[in-house]
């Protein structure tokens, strides 16, 4: 039996939707255009709900193979990640391995619209729960100006400090302004 007739109970079910819908089509339609193409409620929810299944698995095995070795391989996964940018400034902590694959990207702190609250001892927790070995932050200036002020490069310096002893590496900070980014690492600060 294949694979489609295993989750819709019947090869011969599996046979005739093939029969009206090739298999590359099938896999993008929901649940409600299976039924109107013949299937049964429960076995459209179904096809469906393997069809995500499968789709988030790749997601997240495509997330942690690719190694992010650059600001740009960074503000591309971040963007991916986050969409908009949102009003009020927002400090995000990405966690990579060793090999600076992701491992998971958090929510750090939320401010206003010039400033946030970062907590280190919050950046520490997370780190050690993801068993991170690196630290890329990555933070909006709502302005739409990515250039660094004085107090994220003394809030990157101290926290990197603090932070070192742990044989926690932060790798870079990263500003992001209106479709556009600045790199610490790359400006040599960090």
């Amino acid at each position: 039996m294949t694979n489609l007739g295993i989750i819709l109970g019947s090869e011969t079910k599996a046979q005739k939707l093939l029969r009206k819908i090739p298999i590359n089509n099938l896999v993008f339609m929901t649940s409600k255009e299976l039924q109107e193409a013949g299937l049964p409620y429960r076995t459209a929810q179904r096809l469906e709900s393997a069809v995500a299944l499968v789709n988030e698995a790749m997601r997240k095995k495509k997330r942690r193979r690719t190694p992010l070795l650059n600001a740009a391989d960074v503000y591309e996964w971040v963007m991916n990640k986050i969409g908009t940018l949102p009003r009020e400034e927002t400090f995000w902590q990405l966690c990579l391995d060793v090999k600076q694959r992701p491992l998971g990207l958090e929510t750090i702190a939320l401010g206003g619209i010039s400033e946030t609250n970062v907590q280190v001892r919050r950046i520490i927790r997370n780190a050690f729960a993801l068993n991170a070995a690196r630290l890329i932050f990555i933070h909006n200036h709502p302005s739409g100006d990515p250039e660094p002020s004085p107090d994220d490069i003394d809030l990157t310096e101290g926290i990197a400090k603090l932070i070192n002893p742990l044989e926690i590496t932060v790798v870079d900070h990263i500003i992001l302004g209106q479709g556009d980014y600045v790199s610490m690492a790359q400006q040599g600060i960090i």
